[in-house]
């Protein structure tokens, strides 16, 4: 009996990363965070681990995986994109212990800053990428308390590898 089954495209194939056939030509942000495009080793005070970067889409979009080193236990992913209708940055970011982050934003300088909308109490969230070299940048996640300073939670040093 032959298998009717529609299959999804292997990962190796490109096809789920490259722009569909006759895709409009991409915007000219959306190459803006090609800085972060690449394999990065991190370490935090306690910690290290890995971040791999890559653009897809044909540029229009980048895709994170993180992964912290033992012992910690956090995975997560990202899709940042140029919302071009917006005006802004856009990230989408998920993890395995079930956080999930939208956050959208621009560069204020050389520093790319992205925030959450205001939760419930009035607080955000805010990343930062700064000190952007080819080889590293500081990356840095904050909160805030409703309509409070940014009070720095964790920063990530890192290196290109």
């Amino acid at each position: 009996m032959p298998d009717d089954t529609p299959h999804i495209a292997a990962a190796h194939d490109g096809l789920w990363i490259d722009p569909a056939p006759g895709a409009p030509p991409a915007d000219p942000q959306s190459g803006g965070l090609g800085f972060w495009v690449g394999e990065w080793t991190l370490t935090w005070d306690g910690g290290s681990g890995r971040n791999v970067i890559r653009a897809i889409h044909g540029g229009r979009a980048v895709l994170e995986t993180f992964c912290a080193d033992p012992p910690e236990e956090l995975r997560g992913n990202s899709i940042s994109v140029w919302d071009a209708r917006h005006g802004c940055w856009a990230q989408t970011w998920w993890d395995n212990h079930g956080s999930v982050f939208q956050l959208t934003g621009d560069f204020a300088g050389t520093d790319l800053v992205l925030q959450t909308a205001p939760e419930s109490d009035g607080s955000r969230y805010r990343m930062t990428f700064a000190g952007i070299t080819p080889s590293s940048l500081e990356w840095e996640w904050a909160r805030s308390t409703a309509g409070g300073e940014f009070e720095p939670m964790w920063a990530i040093r890192y290196e290109r590898a």
